[in-house]
């Protein structure tokens, strides 16, 4: 594994376990949950998870450096003007990024 996904897993794996402490310290030892306050908090944390490892991937696409590109019409190169910050509704949810 790459030394750039390593810090990526262990970034991950860091903020999974900030998000589970938190929903842990919610519950109480002697507190009995039924099933759907069971279900809402494992799914909720599932969907902050996801919405952590998508935004993650999403970034580390957005790094790349943009190609040459020339344009259709003329031919000519065109200049690169720089990131863009976009805002993308996933099924993780909306999160922000920059894009060329």
């Amino acid at each position: 594994m790459t030394r750039a996904k390593e810090s990526l897993k262990v970034r991950l794996l860091r903020q999974y376990e900030e998000r589970l402490d938190k929903l842990l310290e919610t519950i109480e030892p002697e507190e009995e949950l039924d099933l759907r306050e069971i279900e809402e908090a494992a799914l909720g944390l599932r969907q902050q998870i996801g919405a952590d490892i998508t935004q993650a991937l999403v970034e580390t696409q957005t790094r790349m450096t943009p190609p040459d590109v020339t344009c259709s019409r003329c031919g000519g190169p065109m200049r690169y003007k720089g990131k863009k910050r976009r805002h993308l509704r996933t099924r993780s949810g909306e999160m922000p990024i920059e894009r060329t």
